[in-house]
Protein backbone atom coordinates (compact mmCIF):
# COMPACT_ATOMS: atom_id res chain seq x y z
CA UNK A 1 0.00 0.00 0.00
CA UNK A 2 2.85 2.41 0.73
CA UNK A 3 4.29 1.81 -2.71
CA UNK A 4 1.00 2.71 -4.37
CA UNK A 5 0.71 5.94 -2.37
CA UNK A 6 4.30 6.78 -3.15
CA UNK A 7 3.71 6.27 -6.87
CA UNK A 8 0.55 8.36 -6.73
CA UNK A 9 2.38 11.15 -4.93
CA UNK A 10 5.22 11.03 -7.44
CA UNK A 11 2.81 11.12 -10.37
CA UNK A 12 0.98 14.08 -8.85
CA UNK A 13 4.25 15.93 -8.25
CA UNK A 14 5.37 15.32 -11.83
CA UNK A 15 2.01 16.46 -13.17
CA UNK A 16 2.10 19.62 -11.04
CA UNK A 17 5.59 20.46 -12.32
CA UNK A 18 4.80 20.02 -16.01
CA UNK A 19 3.83 23.67 -16.25
CA UNK A 20 7.31 24.76 -15.23
CA UNK A 21 8.97 22.81 -18.05
CA UNK A 22 9.26 24.69 -21.30
CA UNK A 23 8.48 22.72 -24.43
CA UNK A 24 11.45 21.87 -26.61
CA UNK A 25 11.57 23.86 -29.82
CA UNK A 26 10.61 22.01 -32.96
CA UNK A 27 13.52 21.36 -35.21
CA UNK A 28 11.97 21.90 -38.57
CA UNK A 29 13.21 23.29 -41.83
CA UNK A 30 16.50 21.49 -41.63
CA UNK A 31 18.52 21.54 -44.78
CA UNK A 32 19.47 18.18 -46.22
CA UNK A 33 21.15 17.46 -49.51
CA UNK A 34 18.89 16.55 -52.41
CA UNK A 35 21.38 13.89 -53.35
CA UNK A 36 22.96 12.01 -50.44
CA UNK A 37 26.61 11.10 -50.49
CA UNK A 38 27.66 7.50 -51.05
CA UNK A 39 28.71 7.40 -47.39
CA UNK A 40 25.19 8.41 -46.37
CA UNK A 41 23.62 5.79 -48.61
CA UNK A 42 26.02 3.12 -47.40
CA UNK A 43 25.33 3.96 -43.75
CA UNK A 44 21.59 3.85 -44.38
CA UNK A 45 21.95 0.58 -46.23
CA UNK A 46 23.84 -1.02 -43.35
CA UNK A 47 21.50 0.38 -40.71
CA UNK A 48 18.39 -0.72 -42.55
CA UNK A 49 19.74 -4.02 -43.82
CA UNK A 50 18.73 -3.12 -47.37
CA UNK A 51 20.55 -2.41 -50.61
CA UNK A 52 21.96 1.01 -51.47
CA UNK A 53 19.33 1.25 -54.22
CA UNK A 54 16.52 0.71 -51.71
CA UNK A 55 18.16 3.24 -49.39
CA UNK A 56 18.19 5.80 -52.24
CA UNK A 57 14.48 5.14 -52.89
CA UNK A 58 13.71 5.59 -49.20
CA UNK A 59 15.69 8.84 -49.12
CA UNK A 60 13.81 10.18 -52.13
CA UNK A 61 10.49 9.21 -50.54
CA UNK A 62 11.40 11.03 -47.34
CA UNK A 63 12.31 14.18 -49.26
CA UNK A 64 9.04 14.01 -51.17
CA UNK A 65 7.03 13.52 -47.98
CA UNK A 66 8.75 16.48 -46.34
CA UNK A 67 7.97 18.88 -49.16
Amino acid sequence: MNIRRSNMATAATLHDNLGSVEPMPRRSNRTVPEKPTMAMLTAGSIAGGVSVEVTWNIYQAMLKAAS
